[in-house]
């Protein structure tokens, strides 16, 4: 992943109303990341997404899994309804509807993912999940 793209995730938080501030943020920060990196090699990622999260960041599943719900949570009402409707489009039913956590990061990761070039793989760049441990290659 080139600093463009994990900036990239960065600016599409904050758009979509999530404060730079907040421990959701960085945990939003890596899953997007590690959903990014790794989707491709590790389809069931998602569905541990939090626990490795949690490893990375040093903290407990159930502090991880609340501060992401929390930070959504209060950031949805101030995102920018045009971008929101471009990323999640017809997942969502009524402009009230909040995306689920898992829903949340794989719909951004899924809008970094579409700017990458087919002919580069993801998880070429270093980042990988194996056993819930950020490692570099």
């Amino acid at each position: 992943m080139t600093d463009a793209e994990f900036q990239r995730i960065g600016e599409t938080l904050s758009e979509l109303g999530v404060s730079t501030r907040t421990k959701g943020f960085r945990f939003f920060t890596i899953a997007i990341r590690l959903y990014v990196e790794n989707i491709i090699t590790d389809p069931e990622l998602l569905h541990k997404i939090t626990q490795k999260t949690a490893l990375i960041s040093g903290e407990s599943k159930i502090a991880v899994e609340r501060n992401m719900y929390d930070t959504l949570n209060t950031g949805w009402p101030r995102r920018n309804v045009e971008l929101a409707n471009s990323i999640f489009g017809s997942f969502l039913q009524s402009e009230a509807d909040v995306p689920s956590v898992s829903l949340y990061i794989s719909m951004i990761g899924e809008w970094i993912l579409k700017d990458v070039s087919d002919n580069k793989c993801p998880a070429a760049s270093g980042w990988t999940a194996d056993q819930g441990v950020l490692q570099t290659l």
